[in-house]
């Protein structure tokens, strides 16, 4: 079909039937979920300090650690009982977030606090439609034939941000960031999760 990256038919077709099936207004798909989770937090960074929950699978620990910001490891038990005025993002791994600790995160949004989930595809998360403010990193690479990750986000600004710098402003509506990288999600990457999307239906 003559393309490789960034805007081929199958990434574009990957990314409107993940919006579809997962009900949400944008999904952004790169080329590694470690950089999808970098893309996240420093197109969503705010210069306020960083909260990561202890808990956090490895690589989204290492992808915090190069995101060159601030940030601290602390607990649901710390967060609650402190202000939160100081931060600016939440990260943490769905597996962390239960029946028990939902309504807190949900309510982080409402504070201004920008909350990153990130979660694997295949898993059975069943929190995320009451997050209407939080975003999403779903990873592709956990048991599959193919890495990758999808932001995943309502907030078309935002989503934006994410695409001129997952793809070094090569998109369609150029917004200036900080800075760039070259995550383009490949065909053969789209061609292949299309299929496990299937799976996921």
């Amino acid at each position: 079909n003559r393309y490789f990256t960034n805007h081929g038919p199958l990434a574009m077709q990957f990314e409107s039937e993940f919006e579809s099936f997962f009900n949400f207004g944008n999904a952004i798909a790169i080329m590694n979920n470690a950089l999808a989770i970098l893309v996240a937090i420093s197109g969503s960074f705010n210069g306020k300090l960083v909260a990561l929950l202890s808990g956090c699978e490895k690589e989204v620990l290492d992808a915090v650690k190069i995101s060159n910001v601030d940030f601290v490891n602390t607990t649901i038990d710390k967060l609650a009982t402190e202000s939160l005025s100081e931060f600016g993002m939440i990260v943490v791994s769905s597996n962390i977030i239960n029946k028990n600790n939902s309504s807190f995160f949900q309510g982080l949004g409402k504070k201004g606090i920008t909350v990153i989930i990130c979660c694997s595809l295949m898993s059975d998360f069943e929190y995320y439609a009451n997050f209407e403010n939080a975003i999403f990193v779903y990873s592709l690479d956990s048991g599959t034939l193919v890495q990758g990750g999808i932001i995943a986000t309502n907030d078309d600004k935002v989503a934006e941000t994410f695409r001129n710098i997952r793809s070094s402003y090569g998109v369609r509506k150029v917004k200036k960031v900080k800075a760039t990288c070259n995550g383009r999600f490949s065909e053969i990457q789209a061609g292949i999760a299309l299929n496990i999307l299937k799976e996921c239906i």
